[in-house]
């Protein structure tokens, strides 16, 4: 620690900070602190956590920090809370680095098991039903309700990925049960968050949009940018979609503000799936209303989207056939974006069909309320 330690005293003396400023702010007193700050005594990880973020000047400079009490720290409780807090702050390298170490502490770490599937499931490495296999064989422990409710909640995440949200609503209410158990209020807020994400999404993907609104309202109150940023972005995107056929302008306030948060994160900024993401979701809403300035255009689905609405079908139909030889297959909003181009009765019906194997009902219903407002009514 003693590396780590000369580093944020320097940021210390930099900033004109002493002990007794800090104290209040990592809620210890001054003695403790300077007992942590002169290698007397080592701090937790989420008073080591606070004396960082307060004093270190730059993001690569409280990487550098972290990763150095990754590499001395052997207490496996504080390790299981830096895998959690890097989870959240899209630390993927520096998750990784975590989990090695907990292994070489402990080989069969089941908690740093579960967050590497998590790690795998977020990078696209793993498909749903692997890592539901995966869980299945992981031994439970009942006395361990982190473990215990960790589980259930990447069994939550592979449900979401089958998109069967019956599933997700009902294995939900399950884990939040197991949330109040768990000793440490930073991982009992962390979980609570992350089963009540995938509940709201699931209530969206039902049409039950005023439970999900609310759900999405509450989730914000509690889930500070700073802390879980890709949860709070979440639930910006979950109001956008939810609001985009009732309330246009709310829905493109609510995508403005998730981009503007992504944006001046100095921790989400660089994670180029998430921003791919976001992209794809700012377009289609941008799109959808006719807003055709600042578009980003990075993904070819939307690209096909633009041209259809701006009357260039051609091209969009010649993107889309491309997407399908690459993919094998085209999405449901891809069928859709077809569908527009061409104009056909038959396209739209594979759209619909697409949108309900997915159970994806909110669209569902827009599509009968809003795409077929001027068709005959379809019944699959």
């Amino acid at each position: 620690m003693v590396n780590v330690l000369n580093l944020l005293k320097k940021d210390m003396r930099r900033k004109n900070i002493d002990n007794k400023a800090l104290a209040p702010v990592v809620k210890k007193s001054p003695p403790s602190v300077s007992n942590y700050l002169n290698g007397k005594q080592h701090p937790d990880f989420l008073t080591f956590r606070r004396i960082v973020e307060h004093v270190t000047h730059t993001e690569n400079r409280l990487n550098f920090c972290f990763n150095l009490y990754i590499a001395d720290i052997a207490k496996i409780d504080d390790l299981h809370l830096m895998l959690d807090y890097c989870s959240h702050q899209t630390k993927n390298n520096m998750l990784r680095r975590t989990i090695r170490r907990i292994k070489a502490i402990d080989p069969d770490n089941k908690i740093a098991r579960l967050y590497e599937l998590i790690d795998k499931r977020n990078s696209y490495k793993i498909k749903s039903e692997k890592m539901y296999l995966s869980i299945l064989n992981m031994e439970d422990e009942r006395e361990n309700p982190k473990y215990t409710t960790l589980k259930k909640i990447c069994h939550l995440y592979c449900f979401a990925d089958k998109r069967d949200f019956e599933m997700v609503d009902l294995m939900g209410k399950e884990a939040l049960k197991g949330v109040w158990y768990i000793k440490e209020d930073s991982t009992k807020l962390s979980f609570m968050l992350r089963i009540k994400e995938a509940i709201a999404n699931s209530h969206l993907r039902k049409n039950n949009v005023d439970t999900a609104r609310k759900m999405a309202f509450d989730i914000l109150k509690l889930s500070y940018q700073s802390e879980f940023p890709l949860i709070h972005d979440a639930m910006l995107q979950l109001l956008s979609q939810s609001y985009l056929f009732e309330n246009p302008e709310l829905s493109l306030e609510y995508i403005t503000m998730a981009v503007h948060n992504f944006e001046n994160s100095p921790t989400m900024k660089n994670n180029l799936m998430r921003r791919r993401a976001l992209e794809m979701t700012h377009d289609f809403i941008q799109i959808t209303l006719g807003n055709f300035d600042n578009l980003y255009l990075t993904s070819d689905a939307e690209l096909a989207y633009y041209n259809v609405k701006i009357g260039n079908s051609e091209l969009a139909l010649e993107i889309l056939e491309n997407i399908k030889l690459k993919n094998g297959k085209l999405t449901a909003f891809q069928l859709l974006y077809k569908a527009m181009a061409t104009n056909s009765q038959q396209d739209y019906f594979e759209a619909l069909k697409e949108f309900q194997h997915n159970s994806d009902y909110f669209y569902v219903a827009m599509f009968e309320k809003e795409i077929f407002s001027n068709k005959t009514t379809l019944i699959v």
